[in-house]
C-alpha cells in the first residue's frame, strides 16, 4: 500500500499556525508597550550631550542638534514641547514667536503663553491664553467661546456645554458634531454609539 502525507502535511500546517499565532501574540504586546511608551509623559525626547541638546527624532532616535539652546535652562515639558530661557520648541525645531517664561502645556500638543494658545505649532486664531482649557481632544472653551477642532464656533452656549463623547459635544438646547448641530438629536437622551451610529 502506498504511504499517505496527508498526516504529516496537516501537522506541517499545524505547526506552521501555531509559530504564527505566537509571533502574533509576541509582537503586538512589544507595539502596545512601545506605543505607551513614546506617548508618555515620562519619555523625554530632548538629550543633553558634551557638545550642546540634541531632539532624537521618532520613530529611530536619530539624534538632530538644537543650535542655541541654552543648556544651563533647557527642560523638557511634555508630548514633544520643550524650553529654555528663550525659546520654545516643539517636535526638535523653535515654536516661533512663543514666550519661553510663560509657555506652558496644557494637554498633549495643546498648548498657550501669555499671548497666544497652541494646537501643536498652530495659534488657535481668537482664543484668550488667560481663560482657555483644553476639555477633550477636540473641544476647547475660553471666556467668550467653545472651540471644536481648535476653531471658534457660533451659536452654541458656553454656559451649559459639555462633551459627551469624543467629537459629540452638546449644550442645553442641541447636540453638536466637531461643532456642527446635529440635526433632531435631543441632547438630554443622546447617546453615541459604535462607528460613528448615535441614539436618542
Amino acid at each position: 500500500m502506498p504511504k499517505t502525507t496527508k498526516p504529516r502535511s496537516l501537522l506541517k500546517k499545524i505547526l506552521i499556525i501555531i509559530g504564527i499565532s505566537g509571533f502574533i501574540l509576541l509582537i503586538i504586546p512589544t507595539i502596545f508597550v512601545a506605543i505607551l511608551f513614546f506617548q508618555s509623559s515620562n519619555y523625554d525626547p530632548y538629550q543633553q550631550r558634551e557638545d550642546g541638546i540634541y531632539f532624537l527624532q521618532p520613530p529611530k532616535g536619530i539624534p538632530i542638534p538644537l543650535k542655541g539652546a541654552d543648556e544651563l535652562t533647557f527642560e523638557y515639558l511634555d508630548c514633544y514641547y520643550a524650553k529654555d530661557k528663550n525659546q520654545v520648541y516643539y517636535f526638535g525645531k523653535l515654536l516661533q514667536g512663543a514666550d519661553a517664561e510663560s509657555f506652558e502645556v496644557k494637554k498633549c500638543n495643546v498648548a498657550k503663553d501669555k499671548n497666544y494658545v497652541y494646537k501643536e505649532t498652530a495659534v488657535v486664531q481668537g482664543a484668550d491664553p488667560q481663560t482657555f482649557e483644553p476639555l477633550n481632544d477636540h473641544y476647547g472653551k475660553d471666556k467668550q467661546s467653545i472651540y471644536a477642532g481648535f476653531q471658534a464656533t457660533q451659536g452654541i452656549d458656553l454656559k451649559t456645554f459639555e462633551v459627551i463623547s469624543g467629537r459629540y459635544g452638546k449644550d442645553a438646547q442641541n447636540v453638536y458634531y466637531e461643532g456642527e448641530m446635529v440635526p433632531e438629536a435631543r441632547p438630554e437622551t443622546f447617546e453615541p454609539i459604535e462607528s460613528g451610529y448615535w441614539r436618542d
